[in-house]
């Protein structure tokens, strides 16, 4: 068994061993779970509590996933990340294989609105950042201005001066009205679609679409159950064509015990990866000498936690359910103690929100 701390639990594959190891895994996670910083918390919130069930209506379904790797193989592929890709291409790749809703979202639309908006009114404008009330739902707002200078625009005046606003609006769409409108709206899609995303990115992209998909990481493979095998074979077969060196490709692989070991060992090393994004968190807010954990960051990491034992529940018919479990009730003691964070009207206002 590893060593426990406060609020650290880490798992190996000693963990798989016996239900006498598996026993005492729970044990100390019931033990040693509790909190972020080992100290009590306060009642659970409504807040988090929909927060939670929102998260649980938005999930996977265990038992179509359940059913689904019972009845035949998935698969595993991998890579070695070398090259780079531009967001254009990926949506290209996306959109030939009806997978649109994987695009990735740019790293920078904020940046890159106001590239375009300067880049297209040119130097005979007066382009400023306009202030965001408190609560706005939108992203940003920018104005241009005859003005010489860069004087301080009043959009309440009448004076003529004013010659376009732009908004950039929460799902990165920008929307324009006034002069240069439309040569902003194109050059804003060119920088987009010329952003480039590294090899880090990619994988890291990659990574995530296999997580959604319902697969786990299989040592330095990827692995995903034979329900969305049609989905994404082809498309990863079109990736490798055109990203990447040493691809394994899709490849079939048969239920035995090696799988379901190595099926454990990736939820628990997602459940350890995740942990250890919390702590940081944690440990960062205490440099910065808040309290602890923000209502924000903590009912994040309320969403993570629960995102990952709903995904853990639908292996229970192929990795087993005590493996299952034990991942589950780890998850389910961080979503407890975090939502009782998250919701605790006393402390709310002493903390620090990220």
């Amino acid at each position: 068994m590893s060593n426990l701390s406060d609020s650290e639990i880490r798992f190996s594959l000693l963990d798989l061993g016996n239900d006498k190891d598996m026993n005492a895994t729970l044990s100390a996670i019931a033990e040693q779970s509790r909190s972020v910083a080992g100290k009590p918390l306060p009642k659970e919130p409504e807040s988090v509590i929909s927060e939670i069930e929102s998260v649980k209506c938005a999930s996977i379904n265990q038992h179509l996933i359940a059913g689904a790797v019972a009845e035949g193989n998935g698969i595993i592929f991998a890579w070695r990340g070398s090259g780079e890709l531009t967001l254009g291409q990926i949506e290209d790749l996306c959109a030939k294989h009806n997978l649109s809703h994987l695009v990735p979202e740019s790293k920078s639309t904020h940046a890159l609105a106001a590239r375009a908006i300067r880049s297209a009114i040119g130097s005979g404008y007066a382009l400023k950042a306009l202030s965001k009330p408190k609560g706005a739902a939108y992203a940003a707002r920018w104005a241009w201005s005859t003005v010489d200078g860069h004087a301080d625009l009043n959009l309440n005046d009448n004076s003529g001066q004013v010659a376009g606003i732009a908004q950039l609006n929460l799902d990165n769409t920008l929307v324009c009205e006034g002069v240069h409108s439309t040569k902003i709206g194109e050059e804003y899609n060119r920088l987009k679609n010329g952003e480039v995303f590294s090899a880090i990115d990619i994988t890291n992209w990659i990574a995530g679409f296999v997580r959604s998909a319902n697969g786990i990481k299989l040592g330095t493979a990827h692995y995903l159950p034979s329900n969305v095998v049609s989905t994404y074979e082809h498309f990863i077969v079109d990736l490798s064509n055109n990203w990447g060196d040493d691809w394994l490709l899709p490849t079939p692989i048969a239920t035995t015990e090696q799988l379901r070991i190595g099926l454990s060992k990736g939820l628990f090393a997602e459940y350890n990866d995740l942990l250890s994004e919390l702590q940081s968190a944690d440990k960062a807010a205490k440099e910065r000498k808040a309290v602890g954990l923000g209502v924000r960051a903590a009912t994040s990491f309320v969403r993570k936690f629960t995102e990952l034992q709903e995904r853990a529940k639908g292996f229970a018919v192929l990795i087993g359910a005590e493996r299952v479990n034990v991942v589950v009730q780890a998850c389910a003691e961080q979503v407890n103690t975090l939502s009782n964070l998250a919701g605790d009207t006393a402390t709310r206002g002493a903390l620090l929100e990220y």
